[in-house]
């Protein structure tokens, strides 16, 4: 599961954080103004869940693959 996380973390779930990015109001497709609260830009966090008992290798191998090509690595 991708999320935003809009939901809090839970213990019965591996909880994964791909990427932390600054959050944006577009307000035209090439002018996009950052929202801040209390003088700092608010951020983001986009994770990925899965349910703990049901983990393996090929799930953690994608997770790290996948935060890899979202943050850009050249080594994926």
């Amino acid at each position: 599961m991708l999320n935003d996380q809009r939901r809090a973390f839970s213990d019965k779930h591996a909880n994964y954080q791909l990427l932390q990015c600054g959050c944006y109001a577009e307000l035209s497709v090439r002018n996009r103004l950052p929202i801040m609260q209390n003088g700092q830009q608010l951020r983001r966090n986009y994770c990925v869940f899965w349910i703990k008992e049901q983990t393996n290798y090929y799930i953690e191998e994608f997770a790290e693959l996948l935060k890899k090509l979202l943050n850009n690595e050249k080594q994926v």
